[in-house]
């Protein structure tokens, strides 16, 4: 027979097994009929525990400080560092370090040591207080590892006292502002009580292509008690650019003027538009109304796009928005720059992008002696940035070659500075003879500089030296008439 049990708690346990306990059947010997087990259960290795929260003052106000205690047992066998966490509504306040040794327990935030306190700045309203030991990962058993309490925290007690000068004139600055709140309000209730409305907009719920044409515009209704004549109607388009050099591109718009409309009447005003340059674009519709004791207006707009791509741009509207492409004598490299005829001749270009437009769709030619070698288009190459492109040509002829890079051949982008779009180098191909000639002059200089350049450097050194005894000379002369002037002047001569 085979009996499992759990023990819940620590402790000692005696198993007692016995046979006939009732003793229904008599025997010759009863005293073998019972065995014992004497055994020990200890408890987890790791086991803290939570056991009780205060917090003073009971009734808290706002703006006063609580100060919480935690009593924290160690109900395990070993001691294990963990941490004392204090939560407000689920917001970390203050963590503390516990270390009790086992079969202990601990009061934590009671100041002593220094330092060791749980407060918390109160403030209006209900709220969530949790205190937890945070690293329960060792711990046997963590049904006893927090306590949650909620308390309420009352508003300030209102002040009674005479109130200061400085709070007098904040208060007279409250009532003028309120004041005025109050009169715009007035305004705005009796603006609206006899306007018309702008319900919608028609053909801006999609991106317009370049060259392409929409009818656009916006619906309006009379939204008074009674029959609005001469309605005025704006319908204007304007780019979004802040830049007023660039703000005219794409302006477009239409006034009429609405003879009569009856009150709940509705209508709408369209009109075409055709889209000349790429960017995003505000179409602002007015209604105005010219009643006896005002004229009031009702104004609403919409957003379009208009993308880069698709259709031709304008190329001046590049310029304007400061394009500038540019290529330098750096940006042009030739390997070999002197090749022989049948070599292969590699080109790897730089194009730069200076302005501060991105700029896509650009084309870049190179030509030989003016005809054209190769032709490269770039899809995108954003402001401030630059993309570099490489091909092979074969040199097929001999002779001198004149290798020219420009940008944007056709002119099709207008920039601020045209003149940095082309740079160009020189390269000579060599013939089978050519090649021959050019050897023999590069052996005959080796063989002169080797066996001439140890004699050119003997005579250079023989003349130093001439030179030299001929300064000691010089310089013995000097002395030699110095010392004779010396004796005459001695000898009174």
């Amino acid at each position: 027979m085979h009996i499992t049990w759990t023990p819940e708690k620590p402790g000692t346990y005696i198993f007692k097994a016995e046979a006939d306990p009732d003793n229904e059947i008599e025997e010759e010997d009863e005293t073998n009929n019972s065995v014992e087990l004497k055994t020990e259960v200890r408890g987890h290795k790791y086991d803290w525990a939570v056991k009780e929260v205060n917090f003073l003052p009971l009734l808290p106000e706002e703006g006063d400080t609580l100060e919480f205690t935690a009593r924290v047992a160690n109900k395990g066998t070993m001691r294990l560092t963990t941490h004392l966490d204090l939560y407000v509504d689920g917001n970390k306040i203050k963590s503390l370090t516990v270390n009790t040794r086992p079969g202990a327990e601990e009061i934590f935030g009671d100041g002593y040591p220094a330092g060791d306190s749980l407060q918390w700045k109160a403030k209006e309203g209900g709220h969530k207080i949790k205190l937890v030991i945070d690293d329960p990962s060792a711990d046997g058993d963590m049904s006893d590892n927090s306590i949650i309490k909620t308390l309420k925290v009352a508003p300030p007690p209102k002040k009674e006292d005479k109130p200061t000068r400085e709070e007098v004139w904040h208060q007279k600055k409250e009532d003028e502002r309120k004041k005025v709140l109050r009169e715009a309000r007035e305004k705005m209730e009796e603006a609206k009580s006899a306007v018309m409305e702008i319900t919608g907009f028609a053909g801006v719920g999609s991106d317009l292509q370049i060259g392409k044409s929409r009818r656009m515009g916006a619906y309006f209704r009379n939204v008074s008690d009674k029959t609005l004549k001469n309605v005025e109607i704006e319908l204007l388009v304007r780019n979004t650019q802040t830049r007023k050099h660039l703000a005219k591109y794409g302006v477009g718009g239409t006034r009429r003027t609405w003879p009569s409309v009856a009150s709940g009447g509705k209508f709408q005003v369209l009109f075409p538009y055709k889209a000349v340059c790429p960017g995003r674009f505000r179409l602002t519709a007015k209604a105005t109304v010219n009643l006896k004791s005002a004229r009031k207006t009702a104004a609403r707009s919409a957003y379009f796009n208009v993308p880069e791509t698709g259709g031709k741009i304008p190329a001046d509207y590049y310029r304007a928005r400061g394009a500038d492409l540019a290529i330098y004598a750096e940006d042009l490299i030739i390997v070999p720059e002197n090749p022989d005829l049948g070599d292969e001749v590699a080109a790897r270009i730089t194009v730069r992008n200076d302005g501060a437009l991105d700029i896509r769709q650009i084309e870049v030619q190179i030509t030989a002696n003016e005809d054209e070698l190769h032709r490269e288009l770039i899809p995108l190459i954003k402001a401030g940035r630059k993309e570099t492109f490489s091909f092979t040509e074969k040199a097929e002829e001999k002779g001198s070659f004149h290798v020219k890079v420009r940008i944007d051949p056709d002119n099709r982008i207008a920039e601020v500075n045209e003149g940095n779009n082309e740079t160009a180098m020189d390269i000579r191909v060599a013939g089978i003879q050519e090649q021959l000639e050019q050897r023999l002059k590069e052996s005959l200089k080796s063989s002169v500089e080797q066996k001439v350049a140890p004699t050119i450097k003997a005579l250079k050194d023989a003349r130093k030296n001439a030179a030299r005894v001929i300064k000691n000379i010089g310089q013995k002369k000097k002395e030699l008439k110095q010392k004779k002037k010396e004796l005459k002047e001695l000898l009174g001569l």
